[in-house]
């Protein structure tokens, strides 16, 4: 594994760690000020994802294994992916507070969308 790989996986775990803590932010904000974490049906899926993405990002620093990085790299992809639909399937709810963290989470979705799949790239004769 080169140096250079090191760099786009770690690149993409950091970035990954910032979306879902944006994320996080975003549904504690969706819920209106003053009232805190809301767990309802609507922001509950959106919590179990984010945090889920979190704990993945965080927990696979110490993955030494190409294989492993490749899966964790890949899930963290997903997570974000779905993560990003869930408002237009209905399946989590906001209101105007939310709309601060548009421009955040969007520009960060694209960054983990581009240097995951530039890890998975360049990784895939490595296995």
């Amino acid at each position: 594994m080169t140096q250079k790989s090191n760099n786009k996986y770690y690149a993409t775990l950091v970035i990954a760690i910032c979306y879902s803590a944006i994320g996080i932010l975003s549904l504690i904000f969706a819920t209106g000020v003053g009232n805190g974490i809301k767990l309802d049906d609507n922001q509950l899926v959106g919590y179990i994802v984010a945090i889920i993405s979190l704990s993945l990002a965080c927990f696979s620093f110490s993955a030494t294994n190409i294989r492993i990085r490749r899966i964790v790299t890949l899930l963290l992809l997903i997570l974000s992916l779905i993560f990003a639909v869930l408002p237009y399937v209905n399946m989590l709810s906001f209101n105007e507070a939310m709309f601060i963290f548009i421009l955040p989470s969007s520009i960060f979705l694209l960054l983990i969308i581009f240097f995951g799949c530039d890890f998975l790239i360049t990784t895939r004769k490595l296995k």
